[in-house]
């Protein structure tokens, strides 16, 4: 069978994309994300926020860790709006919830920085707990996670909102 290629990935491996209106995602069968576009927010999630020209013309592959390097993950699913990406993460048997790029206003849900270079846990509460996907409901197999312009919400398996961003909780977390 041949194998259709495009820009160095393999096309019969793409599980899901994303696409919005500065930069897209591609989610692969092996679980790497690809990414192509505007990268002024750092969204790219390449360790830079370089707005090269090359950013347009080759996908680049999403970073994990503290390191530049991409050891041991697996990502499972992927959300973006307006320069703010959400990526859910195996580890450990559980799929945890990590974020990148526009952080203006808590809409990452992290705490401080305005720019988030690299995918970075996402926790919540005063305990620090990740968010995880098993956690989040699931209706007819979508997943009840929904990132906006400012902040995300989820619905989680208890049935409560959760939301984190712009002028919702003056930087701290509870369910609505």
């Amino acid at each position: 069978s041949m194998t259709s290629n495009w820009k160095g990935i393999d096309l019969d491996k793409v599980k899901d994309f994303v696409v919005t209106k500065t930069e897209s995602f591609i989610l692969t069968t092996d679980g790497k994300i690809y990414s192509y576009g505007d990268n002024l927010s750092a969204q790219l999630g390449n360790g830079t926020s370089s707005i090269k020209a090359e950013n347009y013309l080759k996908p680049s592959r999403v970073l994990f860790g503290d390191s530049l390097t991409y050891k041991n993950y697996k990502w499972e699913k992927v959300f973006a709006i307006s320069e703010s990406v959400f990526a859910f993460k195996k580890s450990g048997g559980k799929h945890v919830l990590y974020a990148w790029g526009k952080n203006k206003d808590f809409n990452l849900g992290i705490e401080n920085d305005i720019i988030i270079r690299k995918p970075r846990l996402v926790t919540v509460g005063e305990e620090n707990k990740s968010i995880y996907l098993n956690q989040i409901k699931m209706t007819d197999g979508i997943v009840q996670f929904k990132p906006f312009n400012g902040g995300f919400m989820y619905i989680d398996t208890a049935g409560d909102l959760w939301a984190a961003g712009e002028n919702l909780f003056q930087d701290s977390w509870r369910p609505l």
